[in-house]
Order: C-alpha cells, then structure tokens, then sequence
C-alpha cells in the first residue's frame, strides 16, 4: 500500500508543481504585453520592422551583397568582400561568416542570430512591447519540457504500482483506476498549461507588422526582404538562387541524420 500511495502522492506532487511553473513563467512572459496598451515611439526603421518579422538577418545579408561587402555564390556560400556598414550590423555579419568555415549560408545566418549586435536590437524591441523577452522564452519552454516529463512518469509509477499490487494479491483494479484517473486529469489540465511559446511576436507585434503589411509604401525589394524574408527577392535574384541551394543542403543532411537513426530498423 505505502508503495502505491507514495507512487500516486509523487506523480500528483509533480503535476502539480509543473502546471504552477508553466503558468508562472507564462504570466511573466505576458506581462509586457498586458502592461503596455499600445506600442509607442516613431515609425519603426527597416532594420527594427524585419526584427519583429524575425528577417533581421535575411534583411543584414540583402545589403551588405548589394553593397558589395559580402560575396554570394549560386552554390550557397558566402565571402566577406568589404567591410563598410553600419550599427556594428557589418562587423557582426563579418564575425558570423568567420565563425562558420565555408560561409554556408544558413549556417552564417544561425551564427548571425547570436550575435550580441543582433540581440541587442531584440532586447530593445522586447522592451517596447514588440517581441517577447527571450529569456522569458525559454524560461517557459524549460517549464513545458518538464512539464510533459508528467505522462511517461505517471504511466511508469502505475505500472510500478500495478505489479506491486499484483504481487502483493491486492485488487489491481484499484491502481489502474486511480493512475488512469490521473493520466487523464494530467491530459485534460496539460492541453492548456503545457504550450511551448514559440510565438517571437505579442500581440502589439503583430499589429505593427500587419499594417506594414499593407502599406504601399513598403513595397520596394529591401522592405519585401525585412517582411518576408528571403521569399520577397525577386525570382533568380542571386541572393534567393544561394538560399535555395543552402536550403536543398540541409534539408538532404537531414534527410540523411533520419536515415542513419533508423539504421538499426533495416531489416523490420
């Protein structure tokens, strides 16, 4: 018996202590947006409208290749060319080509997004309302991966409890019932609690960038490129032509990844 209460007692406690985390963590995430009415300040710079459409590298990679500073080959590989720009954006793009040998160019642009120059921006725009604070970001997402550590732990204490039982010649029916109760009050709670926050945008974000959206003012390659990423080039733009490419080599690596995991299961 102390097995099996100690068991419903410990996945109880769990649940318990993850769904308070997941809402604590989204209650702060939020707590910008429900603090600010509405966004404030001038109209926003392109480099601050492609950071809240999550392109500011797309957007830095765009002109420093029209200004010549950076190299593109059709193959997806980027050369440092020049080493003019501005905001610190062009030493920052310098530094990610360095830190990736080969200059592929969605690894530069991964590299990119790390760079302190880049973070920066963010952190300025989470405090206008515009983004979400990233370390309330993953603040959660932590919350929400031990939050679903909840269903495998209450199926393995139930099977525990189940055999305990059983050896013990004590009704199973009782365990069975009491961690399927569970299970099924850990489902019902976790379908609103444990939600990954993937979203890079509030709410005010979104309102800004839907207006930019549809403002015909923006309807030039460089703003097409800080609202949509490298899908507002033009067609054959050498810059698309090079993503393409980056983008057929990784998805064929990954391709490749998911095949060497399920090597072990050839001959099923």
């Amino acid at each position: 018996m102390w097995a099996f209460l100690g068991s419903f007692l410990a996945s109880a406690a769990y649940l318990v202590w993850t769904v308070r985390w997941c809402r604590s963590a989204r209650e702060e995430l939020c707590r910008v947006e429900r603090s600010i009415a509405e966004p404030t300040g001038p109209e926003l710079e392109s480099y601050e409208l492609a950071a809240v459409a999550d392109n500011l590298t797309e957007l830095l990679l765009f002109e420093a290749y029209e200004r010549g500073a950076v190299g593109v080959r059709s193959s997806g590989h980027l050369t440092a060319e020049g080493r003019s720009g501005g905001r610190g954006f062009h030493s920052a793009l310098l530094a990610a080509i360095e830190a990736r040998p080969g200059g592929d160019l969605l690894a530069v642009t991964a590299e990119l997004k790390r760079q302190p120059t880049l973070k920066e921006v963010h952190r300025e725009l989470a405090a206008r309302g515009l983004v979400r604070d990233e370390e309330l970001r993953r603040r959660l997402n932590r919350a929400v991966g031990w939050g679903t550590g909840v269903y495998p732990l209450i199926v393995l204490l139930g099977l525990i409890s189940v055999i305990w039982t059983a050896g013990e010649h004590w009704n199973v029916l009782i365990p069975l019932g009491v961690f399927a109760l569970l299970l099924g009050a850990a489902a019902l709670v976790g379908n609103r609690t444990f939600e990954n926050s993937y979203r890079h945008r509030t709410v005010h974000g979104e309102r800004v960038l839907r207006l930019a959206r549809t403002d015909d003012r923006r309807q030039g390659v460089p703003d097409q490129v800080a609202l949509r990423g490298f899908h507002g080039l033009p067609e054959r733009h050498p810059r698309k032509v090079a993503w393409e490419a980056s983008d057929a080599r990784e998805a064929e690596r990954r391709r490749q990844a998911e095949d060497k995991g399920d090597g072990g299961l050839g001959g099923i």
